[in-house]
């Protein structure tokens, strides 16, 4: 009799979009891809456009896309892309890369930019990079959004208590809100959510600052 294998949590795979006028090549990224990642191949800037926008469309984790196609090039697909609100990291690839292409990729929010042919191992190397990178900021934004809706609902609370209950109890209730317990100055609650948003601002500043840095970098070896 055979043994069941044991039951073992499955991750969803990361979503990958990939956009090729070249059938063959579409087939090959799509196939060396999909066992790490799940993916969605389109043979047109057209076809990606047109899905996305769709409101019952998933949207990717990440785009890989072509640089020179038919019509448009991956550069203006990406460009339209950000401009309908998508949000989501993308890499581009081309036959023939120089210093213009690169500068206005780059320019325009594409994430990274590569030389076909491309090793397998660098371009899952860059996935992998640029899905960590995306996570992250994905989770600093609902954290600052966290905590707005916990100073609001914080200070909804503090209205009415306020309005409806003898002053005593107002103060018994603070004092049990109070980080330290002891109600001293700076270990209040909005002192607390003031501190958190100011370490909040510093680390999305530094986001900002190593993306202007990583840019400059791509300009300057364009």
């Amino acid at each position: 009799m055979k043994t069941m294998p044991a039951f073992k949590e499955h991750k969803k795979k990361p979503l990958i979009f990939i956009v090729d006028d070249e059938p063959m090549l579409l087939e090959t990224f799509s196939s060396l891809l999909s066992d790490t990642y799940d993916t969605k191949a389109f043979d047109s800037p057209r076809a990606f456009l047109s899905y996305i926008v769709d409101p019952k469309s998933t949207q990717p984790d990440l785009l890989i896309s072509d640089f020179m196609m038919p019509g448009i090039t991956g550069t203006e697909m990406i460009s339209q892309a950000i401009e309908k609100g998508m949000n989501f990291p993308s890499i581009l690839l081309s036959g023939n890369l120089d210093k213009d292409s690169v500068i206005q990729a780059v320019n325009i929010g594409v994430f990274k930019v590569f030389e076909k042919p491309i090793r397998t191992d660098v371009l899952i190397g860059a996935i992998d990079q640029l899905l960590i990178e995306h996570e992250i900021s994905k989770a600093r934004l609902e954290i600052r959004q966290i905590t707005k809706q916990l100073r609001e609902v914080y200070s909804n609370f503090r209205l009415i208590t306020e309005a409806h209950l003898p002053p005593e109890i107002v103060e018994n209730l603070k004092s049990m809100i109070d980080v330290s317990g002891s109600n001293q100055s700076g270990n209040s609650f909005d002192d607390l959510m003031d501190r958190l948003e100011q370490r909040l601002e510093i680390l999305l500043n530094t986001e900002a600052a190593l993306q202007e840095l990583r840019h400059n970098k791509v300009r300057a070896s364009a």
